[in-house]
């Protein structure tokens, strides 16, 4: 896969975990869920896709840079 596409894609996935944590803040039954750590997972996966994305055009800028 081209590492434009895949970054756009590891975006895009950390926008629906955002989004996610967003909506668990709002509903007192997800917030509470686990002591609040379930909210915790999705912030920790938003940051982790967004990341990802970073990384992988990072790796490509890098390999062309090398060439």
């Amino acid at each position: 896969m081209k590492a434009n596409v895949l970054s756009k894609t590891a975006m895009q996935v950390s926008e629906y975990f955002k989004k996610a944590y967003e909506l668990s803040q709002t509903n007192s039954g997800l917030k509470a869920f686990d002591n609040g750590k379930f909210a915790g997972v999705l912030m920790y996966h938003t940051y982790y896709f967004e990341g990802m994305a970073y990384y992988v055009l990072a790796q490509e800028e890098f390999k062309a840079a090398g060439e």
